[in-house]
């Protein structure tokens, strides 16, 4: 008998396969979500990971956030980024450190985090107020909005790589077709179970749910789960943009600017700050050691007259 899709959460949520934040950046992160945290508190939890400090201080003085003395001591490094960004950094570096995901063919793991990373920078680049929540947050949501997959990959690798077999990627409605019909979930739903687990916000568990499947979302009109999966539905577009090969970006643009137009957002703004967030995406992948590749300018790609 095949398994409901509340039997097979239950099964991923007792694998030992699962991918997990650490102990320290699963603190980090929760304890940042409940605010009001003294500096020592966070000092103190980075000091237990050498690998998460030395990370910390090379960000704060990296050229994004250059200026005055140089950065020395985790201290110093957590007041000039921001307890959102150590809570990011924390958490990426955690997951993307472990072998979840390497086993299953055609998975490819470098890839995925590289999409990962730019989804979250993307994100994070959009317009204030478009998204209906800090930038740190969706960055987080940004970063994470995938994980599910890797999840799949991790505790499924041989029905997984029969799945990804099978995916043209034309849409991200296709894959997600294809993992119900194999799992009985499809991994935004593994996603937005996963940060439940974690403790995150209901609003960020409904817009991880709801963002991959931007032509079928089911929410309140106005909403800031509507916003904020919107948002994440464009960032995911970007980022696809950022990880794909030559003879996919026109396509993917054209996407792009369907996704923008739906929330008015016009296309010299979203051309702008799509540019803007492959930059910095280069800057974030040589900071964690994330591959990124060149991508052209959306002016030099050529889709906006083929819609």
């Amino acid at each position: 008998m095949p398994a409901t899709p509340e039997q097979r959460l239950a099964e991923l949520k007792g694998s030992a396969q699962m991918p997990s934040p650490d102990g320290v950046a699963l603190e980090i992160a929760q304890l940042a979500l409940d605010g009001d945290l003294p500096l020592a508190r966070i000092v103190k939890l980075a000091q237990t990971d050498p690998a998460l400090t030395g990370r910390l201080i090379q960000l704060a003085n990296s050229a994004a956030l250059a200026g005055g003395r140089p950065v020395v001591s985790v201290q110093e490094a957590i007041r000039r980024l921001g307890l959102a960004s150590v809570r990011n950094v924390a958490l990426a570096l955690s997951l993307m450190g472990g072998e979840h995901g390497k086993s299953c063919v055609g998975f490819d793991y470098r890839r995925f985090w590289s999409h990962s990373l730019a989804c979250g920078i993307a994100a994070k680049t959009l317009p204030a107020g478009l998204a209906a929540m800090a930038s740190d947050e969706i960055f987080t949501l940004g970063l994470l909005s995938g994980i599910g997959r890797l999840a799949l990959a991790s505790v499924y690798p041989v029905e997984y790589a029969a799945v990804l077999a099978g995916s043209h990627g034309e849409t991200p409605r296709e894959l997600l077709a294809l993992e119900r019909e194999a799992f009985a979930v499809d991994h935004a739903e593994v996603t937005a179970a996963m940060l439940a687990d974690w403790r995150f916000p209901t609003l960020f568990v409904q817009v991880v749910l709801h963002h991959a499947n931007p032509e079928a979302i089911a929410l309140a009109e106005g909403s800031r789960a509507l916003r904020g999966s919107q948002a994440l539905s464009l960032a995911s577009c970007i980022a696809d943009l950022c990880v794909a090969d030559d003879e996919q970006r026109t396509r993917i643009v054209i996407r792009l600017f369907d996704l923008g137009a739906g929330i008015a957002l016009d296309e010299s703004a979203l051309t702008a700050l799509t540019d803007a967030a492959v930059v910095e995406w280069h800057e974030w992948g040589r900071l964690l050691d994330v591959d990124t590749r060149q991508v052209p300018a959306i002016s030099a790609i050529g889709a906006r007259g083929e819609r």
